[in-house]
């Protein structure tokens, strides 16, 4: 993860680390990996975590340099010390196979982070990636878009009626992963591009009815339009353009009974939290009669309640202590130290960090982390080439 204000040439084999990235994106951020098991099309998830990883060993014994910068990234500094958390708390872990599933988990994301900074600490798989993350919002719109209509459908059963979720299969994660891709390429694609991209992203978020993930996208929106990333005109345009076609959106699935029930009561802010905020305060009461050194690895995992706590903070806070509950904050101050200009996707992974107990756990996040921090420093606008070019250098 270079720490760098310009970009470095591309080294040999980088059309080999564009091929690679790309994959990495279609299997990782698309959700495909836990899909395609879901559904028994494919091995599980894990088997291409290990492959990927196998794959960034190969390349760390190419290029030994690249294993120097990402040890120099303070992305890297986190993972010591998340690893060093982790293993230390492992070692008063009963047998329950759900801690044990909990331990090889964070251990599996660890090195699924490492192998990904190794393999985009190259000009030519950051462009891929960038391009690839770009068809595959597309995509996701497009499916998201589709199943609100009743076009499609999917083979994975437990979904949740009225709500597009795609091959996220959790309407909440599909959102959220529209809105960190948009966060982390927008900046990195032409500007003529940029506010139709935001647009689509609005349309693919809506058609989840998230509101977590409806506020992470307006997060995005904000830093870019502090960022100066956006043409006024453009913007002022893509808002007013984007009120009406919402009204008009809403208008048409309700005059053809396409929402349902939930859908309408979320429009009118009328569904409540299911009991989320609930279970969230109970895990930061563990914390508030532990706070030295928590109530152990997975302790939410072991709880009464039959779910986790949807809470990143205080998840982490109940299984640690005071450590745990400053480790989410560093982990996002990690990828700013890493590079500033991924600032917004440091903003948006705080925010969901409020509504979801597994970001990392969650390969998509990881992915997107490891590509924002390999992006040269203090120097967005260089690798943002124009689509062909980028296509052409892949």
């Amino acid at each position: 993860m270079p720490g760098i204000s310009e970009p470095r040439p591309a080294q040999p084999g980088g059309l080999w680390n564009g091929a690679i990235a790309a994959v990495g994106v279609l299997l990782f951020y698309t959700n495909i990996d836990s899909y395609g098991f879901a559904i028994n099309l494919a091995p599980p998830p894990t088997v291409w975590v290990v492959g990927f990883v196998a794959i960034a060993l190969f390349i760390a014994c190419l290029d030994s340099s690249r294993v120097v910068r990402l040890l120099r990234s303070p992305l890297s500094y986190w993972v010591l010390f998340y690893f060093l958390l982790t293993t230390a708390w492992a070692i008063f872990i009963s047998g329950a196979p759900e801690l044990t599933q909990e331990l090889s988990g964070r251990y599996r994301s660890i090195g699924f982070l490492l192998a990904m900074g190794l393999i985009f600490d190259d000009p030519r798989a950051r462009s891929a990636a960038v391009i690839a993350i770009a068809a595959c919002v597309a995509m996701a719109v497009a499916l998201n878009v589709a199943e609100t209509l009743s076009l499609v459908t999917f083979a994975e059963l437990s979904r949740t009626p009225g709500r597009s979720a795609g091959f996220y299969m959790n309407p909440n994660s599909s959102g959220v992963a529209i809105a960190l891709g948009v966060a982390v390429i927008t900046e990195r694609i032409p500007k003529i591009l940029r506010v139709p991209l935001l647009l689509m992203g609005a349309v693919g978020v809506a058609a989840t009815f998230s509101r977590g993930a409806t506020v992470c996208l307006a997060i995005v929106v904000l830093w870019l339009i502090w960022r100066r990333a956006l043409g006024t005109g453009y913007v002022v345009l893509a808002a007013v353009g984007g009120v009406f076609l919402f009204l008009y959106a809403v208008t048409y699935l309700q005059s053809h009974d396409l929402l349902s029930t939930s859908a309408v009561a979320r429009l009118q802010l009328a569904q409540d939290d299911n009991g989320r905020i609930g279970i969230a305060l109970k895990a930061w009461e563990m914390f508030l009669k532990e706070p030295g050194l928590g109530n152990g690895l997975g302790s939410t995992l072991l709880w009464d309640e039959g779910i986790r706590a949807h809470n990143m903070y205080f998840t982490l806070a109940a299984d640690h202590g005071l450590l745990g509950l400053l480790t989410y904050p560093a982990f996002c101050w990690a990828i700013f130290k890493s590079n500033r200009g991924a600032a917004g996707l440091a903003l948006v992974l705080m925010m969901s960090g409020f509504f979801s107990h597994g970001v990392l756990d969650d390969r998509c996040s990881l992915l997107l982390t490891a590509l924002a921090a390999n992006f040269p420093l203090e120097a967005p606008q260089p690798e943002a080439l124009p689509l062909g070019e980028a296509v052409a250098q892949a």
